[in-house]
């Protein structure tokens, strides 16, 4: 499960830097029904909240 769990949050990362997609989406995007859960867990496997991720991870477009 954990290894389901990491695919999702890194899927969720991506979203994160390379859209502009509403978090609610981007948790149904990768199988949480509960934007808060997702929120959580983004939170306790990277150290960041994923409105903090999106705004201090510069996308691939920023960085060419």
């Amino acid at each position: 499960m954990q290894h389901v769990t990491y695919l999702r949050l890194r899927r969720a990362a991506t979203l994160l830097t390379e859209t502009d997609l509403k978090l609610e989406a981007i948790a149904d995007d990768v199988g949480y029904a509960n934007p808060f859960v997702f929120s959580n867990t983004f939170k306790k496997w990277t150290g960041w909240r994923p409105s903090e991720y999106r705004l201090n991870r510069p996308s691939l477009e920023k960085r060419k």
